[in-house]
This record gives C-alpha cells, structure tokens and sequence, in this order.
C-alpha cells in the first residue's frame, strides 16, 4: 500500500479544549490502536485506564498503558483507545481510530478519504444480500454503497470465516 505519515491531533475528552497535534505519526492500518507519545497524552492529563500487551514489528511482545482519547485527523475527530508510547515507539495511527472515523487509506494520494455511508443495519445488509446476486450486490457497494479497504464483500467461494461463509474480507 505504501507508507505515509500525517498530523493527529490529541484532545481530553474530560477536559475539551486543549487539542494538542502529533505531527508525522506513522498511518498504519496493521497497527490496531493509536500510539501517542507518553508526554503528549500526560501534558492533556488523559489518564491510563489499564495496560494491554501488544507483538511489535520485529515479534517481541511487549505491554503498554493505554487510556481515552479524542482523535482529531482527516477532518473528523472521534474518542478512541490509545497507547501511551515510550520513547522507542513509533507514533501511529491505527486502524481502530481509522474506522471509527469513517476514514479510509488513499493509497495513491497517500492521504485519509472519507470511506463513504456507514452500514447502519446488519439486518438490512442481510437483506441486501438475500435478495441480490453476488455480483450485483458486489456492484451496488462498488457503486456507491462506500465499501471500504477493510469491508466484507459476498462471494460464491468456501471460506472457514466465522462471520459467514458468503462474505470475505476486500482489498483495495
């Protein structure tokens, strides 16, 4: 996909107003959470609120404190997890905040997109499901529907998926 960076802005959601920006944090959508630098999170106060064992890049499996925040980035903001990264860690943005923002990867534009319609019923999507093809359920996301890089798409191939045997994971 290619690597980029950009600017996270970090705000309290205790205590609004103070946002704080990271810049050239690493966008990671192999990374689940969000990792800001240690000082930045104490100098808003944010607080930790338990600790989470994380495997980095190189396989050791290290633990980290993490806590709430309020993630600005890509033009939206929204509370998410994050790690309270020591001194040799990377700043990132992860994949968890990059879907509760609704943002997606421009891989092309190395740039965070809108990722377009939030499904908003499970049930619905089901529906969909049932009463199309796969083909032209796959077009109609395709069309407009806003599937995203990490979105799950149907098919007509096995698969041991828990979620179901009809679906399997897209890539853009």
């Amino acid at each position: 996909m290619g690597l980029f960076r950009t600017t996270i802005g970090i705000e309290n959601l205790t205590r609004r107003g103070q946002v704080s920006d990271v810049p050239e944090a690493l966008v990671d959508t192999a990374s689940e959470f969000t990792w800001i630098p240690r000082a930045v999170l104490e100098s808003l106060g944010i607080e930790v609120e338990g600790i989470r064992g994380f495997i980095v890049a190189d396989g050791r499996r290290i633990e980290r404190q993490i806590g709430y925040a309020i993630i600005h980035v890509g033009g939206t903001s929204g509370i998410d997890y994050v790690v309270f990264a020591e001194e040799s860690d990377f700043p990132i943005l992860g994949a968890h905040s990059l879907e509760g923002l609704n943002l997606r990867v421009d891989p092309v534009k190395k740039q965070l997109v809108d990722a377009g319609p939030i499904l908003a019923v499970a049930a619905a999507y089901d529906a969909l499901m049932s009463s199309r093809s796969a083909a032209a359920a796959t077009a109609s996301l395709n069309a407009g529907a806003g599937a995203r890089s990490h979105d799950w798409i149907p098919h007509n191939r096995s698969s041991s998926d828990a979620r179901s045997s009809r679906f399997m994971l897209l890539r853009r």
